[in-house]
């Protein structure tokens, strides 16, 4: 409940793939909803090789990705991983 009071929901989700990785536990892909679809969330994921799988909102939102801006398709199609971008 602590963590809860002093963290943001990106932050804990970013923590809680990081223990779970640390801990050993083996998996592929990672399933979150449009809440969780953000660009450091997106990050930590392919830096602990990880397929994301988010919803995202439509907009006109950038990410950067190695050193460059990308829109969500493009980094769809950049990242030669399978990011499923709704």
């Amino acid at each position: 409940m602590a963590r809860a009071r002093l963290q943001n929901k990106q932050k804990q989700f970013r923590d809680m793939l990081q223990r779970a990785v640390r801990a050993g536990f083996r998996a592929l892909y990672v399933l979150a909803d449009a809440w969780f679809g953000c660009k450091e969330n997106i990050l930590c994921c392919l830096d602990n090789n990880l397929t994301g799988i988010f919803q995202m909102k439509r907009g006109n939102m950038s990410y950067r990705y190695q050193e460059k801006t990308y829109t969500a398709r493009q980094l769809y199609v950049v990242s030669g991983r399978k990011l499923v971008i709704c």
